[in-house]
């Protein structure tokens, strides 16, 4: 059974543009034309937040807890 995730085809302009250092088109070159995840620097960003914010709240409940706020 063949995959349904299809590459995508390599242009001319994308060639030459990920060959000068590009990052933009070498991922587009590299990842597959439907793939719509995140690129992997969003990714990392977004998991730092999230886990600053679930620090935070960590934090302000144990101060709540200990001050006998609950």
């Amino acid at each position: 059974m063949t995959s349904l995730r299809k590459t995508a085809l390599a242009r001319p302009a994308t060639i030459a543009a990920a060959t000068h250092g590009y990052d933009a088109a070498f991922f587009r070159l590299r990842r597959a034309a439907n793939d719509n995840r995140p690129s992997p620097g969003r990714r990392r960003t977004l998991t730092l937040i999230a886990g600053l914010w679930i620090a935070g709240l960590t934090a302000a409940a144990v101060a709540l807890w200990r001050m006998g706020g609950f």
